[in-house]
């Protein structure tokens, strides 16, 4: 095979998970729908509902078992997935609320707008909207409008929050926000991303100028059941990439989330007529090969995703010279806080890795103020000590971690 999947043997999940990785085969294969639920005695059910739970599964877990007629039968064991499922209709009702008003706001302003990940999956790809849970909401603005799409966002009532890079923003790719507080519905309770850029400030991932190709592969769609303004979303094919991207460039192996994996999965799954060649021509021109491939093996690894046979092959063959091959595979070795932060600072320029560096060592008062919920103008001196504190242990760790590596 082209890519070296059973080289690179399965990352263990995140520690506090009381499973491995054949227990979260077992969870993807349920959830594909590859196992039917009644093959597990209901005493199996509580650990692998935790752990759909943890990964963001639950919902669909549920639904799963209801298709295959097993809800009675599991009983008790299903009470988790069933209030996450409620859980997730609530806040999919207030996420769309708060996204039909900002689509609105930013039609009327003249700014286009592509609405990402579960944003627009729920809608889309999934059976129900709330079988995809969501913890923000995610759109994409053009970079050159990002200011004016963030004051028509002000001017429905969201409210920025305190970031540590505020000023800086070509250390930024988003603006983070509070939905307005609505009058039948509390919208502030949901998060907004508003993007500018897809994967962070590094243009060695992905260059400001390299969002032109996202922004020519897009398509319309409405909102399940609703009457609202109709929204724009990226392609099957163009999202497919970023979510790889998202879920092994930006997070990487060591932050495994299954539900990553899954949006992959039901994307191709719900799509009749993939276009695999525009697929494989996009992570060529934007050097997301490699990264494009190793995600499509996790989904095919957890959930039997099924690929075309060329498609790897293919992906192996037309590796550009600049492929982030190198930035996965180091994005796969668990790291400390400050070997995490050495390695993003490497991947910016000299200029914006020092302005970066300067505001991790001391952020803006505001950011200190939200991020540790300080009350008191004279706790703020506490909470940056606390911080310089916990970084000083970190990098000591790191050192002694690395000293004994290479002793």
């Amino acid at each position: 095979m082209a890519f070296d999947l059973l080289a690179d043997p399965p990352v263990n999940p995140p520690s506090g998970l009381p499973s491995g990785d054949l227990h979260l085969r077992l969870l993807g294969a349920l959830v594909a729908g590859q196992i039917a639920p009644d093959a597990l005695r209901p005493d199996q059910w509580a650990g692998l509902s935790d752990l759909a739970l943890r990964h963001g599964l639950g919902p669909f877990l549920l639904w799963q078992v209801q298709q295959a007629g097993c809800a009675e039968h599991l009983g008790a064991a299903l009470l988790p997935l069933r209030a996450a499922r409620a859980r997730s209709g609530v806040q999919g009702v207030l996420a769309g609320g708060v996204q039909r008003r900002l689509q609105m706001a930013l039609a009327q302003a003249g700014i286009a707008t592509l609405w990402l990940k579960g944003s627009a999956l729920a809608q889309t790809v999934y059976p129900s909207p709330e079988l995809r849970p969501m913890a923000d909401i995610d759109l994409l603005v053009p970079y050159a409008q990002r200011r004016s799409a963030l004051a028509a966002a002000e001017g429905i009532g969201c409210r920025l929050l305190p970031q540590l890079f505020d000023g800086t923003e070509s250390l930024k790719h988003h603006y983070a926000l509070q939905g307005p507080e609505g009058d039948t519905m509390p919208g502030d309770k949901v998060l907004v991303e508003l993007h500018f850029r897809l994967l962070g400030a590094a243009d060695r991932l992905l260059p400001v100028q390299a969002l032109d190709w996202f922004w020519r592969q897009t398509m319309p769609y409405a909102a399940a059941h609703d009457a609202g303004p109709r929204m724009a979303t990226l392609r099957p094919e163009a999202h497919l990439l970023y979510l790889a991207a998202h879920a092994l460039l930006q997070h990487g192996e060591t932050d495994l989330r299954l539900l990553r994996f899954f949006d992959l999965h039901r994307l191709i799954l719900s799509t009749p007529a993939f276009d695999w060649e525009l697929a494989v021509a996009g992570a060529t021109a934007l050097g997301w090969t490699y990264v494009t491939a190793r995600a499509l093996l996790w989904a095919q690894h957890y959930f039997a995703t099924p690929l075309p046979a060329h498609v790897l092959e293919a992906l192996a063959a037309r590796r550009p010279a600049h492929d982030t091959r190198a930035h996965v595979r180091r994005r796969r070795r668990p790291r400390t806080l400050s070997e995490q932060v050495m390695y993003d600072l490497a991947t910016m320029g000299w200029r914006d890795g020092l302005r970066a560096a300067q505001r991790i060592l001391l952020p803006p008062p505001a950011y200190m103020r939200w991020r540790y919920t300080v009350d008191a103008p004279w706790h703020l001196p506490t909470a940056y000590a606390a911080r310089w504190r916990h970084m000083a242990l970190d990098a000591w760790r790191t050192l002694r971690r690395r000293g004994g590596r290479h002793g």
